[in-house]
């Protein structure tokens, strides 16, 4: 039996997701992590700053053009309903014809919001510019860990897991902290001047070194990832045979193929990887493509994932809108400037959260795969999610002070909490997705994002604060009978019913 309670299956072999670990086989080549990293620094900019780039100076802005502040904050709900829509168009091209042309073309789309943006004189110049933007975020906020999973083997993830959460939900607290100060001391468009200059050098970088992740398989859908070891029939490990393999067939079947399962073509040379369009990668319509996202939904971890992180990033995002409109009144009555230092304190609570994470998520699942004598279930990236408690302290904590006209330090340092607790929950919701279900983890991560932009509007922090805990409280559940429901999904598949194919990223 698994450990700590994961419930066996009996229905099949082998669970797709359950694997063996060997940890010390399979370390990324450094032209790896160029990649990421380049892609990181996109997904920085324009997962992680373009959205809440404009919170600090909503004052400033509305005075400068004679209007509201709610009528600044629409501009911003227009660019996140834009964000939305665009999702499942995005992952049916990145299904078709790889994630590099939805990366590049994101970055072309948020670039020329940028410079119509440093230029906008009134309201509806700086709407359509934000609105530009928004045909570029969606790439960013969905394709990064899909891309992890093509990158990555399962015992390399956690950090990069980690690193990629904080990015899209973390670095806007250090976003609010730099653009305070520039709207302040600057003015506002300059937040636009510098991040043009920063977006048209990623630009550069991701055409010139990130060629496409995307790949055909060579390998049968009826396998399951090993690490340098071999399986028998009878589901043991031969201590005495060390063979380099990355997959074994479940039913059976010796076939192996290379490792990193690349498709069996010659290798690219530098000038060809340039190109934008390689190859087709599905031979599915547009239409089903389109719906993928919305029927994997039929999953309920999938669905699982899809709500958990969502909620937890709204609640989060909705903080972020309210920030100005709560301190830059009595009794506090602060700058652009001090809006954006409160920020600080949800910058070294999501830091610490990935720090954490990053340091521990591996080691963890390695620790629980040996006590489960070398074979690794996903659930086990569920483990520190119950931490996620501490978000719905913080958002009650937070409410409490702000509403009562509390110190801002403790204001901030319960913002703080709230995204320490937000990160500890959706970095291994995000782990566990990748792991346990690779074909779907391209949809969901689009269906994610799709959702928690519709649902970033009207939240009460007491109710959702109550509402993050409910949700908390349903990961015990996945994790005990997660490799169950594996097996049975494994078996009836709804969306092979529905004719919708889905495809793992890894």
């Amino acid at each position: 039996m698994p450990f700590l309670g994961v419930l066996d299956d009996k229905n099949l072999p082998r669970v797709p997701g359950t694997i063996v670990l060997d940890e010390y086989q399979a370390h990324s080549e450094a032209i790896t992590i160029t990649c990421i990293l380049i892609i990181f620094w996109g997904a920085t900019m324009y997962g992680g700053t373009v959205g809440p780039l404009l919170n600090t100076g909503l004052f400033v802005i509305a005075r400068e053009f004679n209007v509201t502040v709610a009528d600044v904050v629409i501009i911003s709900a227009y660019q996140l309903l834009i964000v939305a829509l665009t999702g499942p168009i995005i992952s049916a091209i990145g299904r078709k014809w790889g994630k590099r042309p939805c990366l590049l073309i994101s970055c072309l789309f948020s670039l020329i919001g940028s410079i119509v943006d440093s230029t906008s004189k009134d309201l509806k110049t700086l709407l359509t510019a934000r609105a530009i933007q928004g045909f570029g975020v969606a790439a960013y906020e969905s394709l990064l860990f899909p891309i992890i999973g093509d990158l990555f083997f399962v015992h390399q993830r956690g950090p990069y897991t980690a690193m990629g959460n904080f990015v899209l939900a973390g670095v806007a607290n250090l976003c609010g902290i730099v653009t305070g100060s520039i709207t302040n001391n600057m003015g506002w468009k300059y937040l636009f001047h510098i991040l043009v200059a920063l977006e048209a050098a990623q630009f550069l970088l991701q055409f010139l070194f990130v060629p496409e992740t995307s790949y055909n398989r060579a390998a049968p859908s009826s396998v399951i990832q090993t690490l340098a070891v071999e399986i028998h029939d009878g589901g043991g490990i031969d201590p005495e045979k060390n063979i380099n393999r990355s997959l074994v067939e479940v039913e059976g079947s010796s076939q192996t193929t290379p490792q990193h399962t690349r498709a069996s073509t010659l290798k690219k040379t530098y000038w060809q990887e340039l190109a934008i369009f390689t190859e087709t990668y599905s031979d599915e319509n547009m239409l089903q493509l389109v719906l993928a996202p919305f029927a994997v939904c039929l999953n309920l971890a999938a669905m699982w994932f899809v709500i958990l992180p969502g909620v937890f990033i709204a609640l989060y995002v909705a903080i972020a809108y309210d920030l100005p409109q709560l301190f830059s009144v009595p009794p506090y009555n602060l700058s652009a400037q001090g809006i954006g230092y409160l920020s600080l304190g949800s910058f070294v609570g999501g830091i610490l959260a990935a720090v954490i994470m990053a340091l521990l998520n591996d080691p963890l699942i390695r620790w629980a795969t040996r006590k489960s004598n070398g074979i690794y279930e996903p659930e086990y990236r569920l483990i520190p999610v119950f931490l996620g408690f501490i978000t719905g302290a913080g958002l009650m904590g937070f409410d409490f002070v702000s509403q009562n006209g509390g110190s801002v330090y403790l204001a901030a340092t319960m913002y703080g909490l709230t995204l320490f607790g937000i990160m500890m929950a959706i970095i291994p919701a995000a782990g566990y997705m990748l792991d346990a279900y690779p074909n779907l983890t391209h949809e969901a991560a689009i269906i994610n994002m799709t959702f928690k932009n519709l649902l970033i509007y009207g939240f009460m922090f007491y109710t959702f604060g109550g509402v993050a805990m409910a949700l908390i409280l349903s990961a015990p559940v996945l994790f005990v009978f997660g490799k169950k429901y594996r097996s049975y999904w494994h078996r009836h598949n709804l969306l092979e019913k529905l004719n919708i194919q889905t495809h793992a990223e890894f």
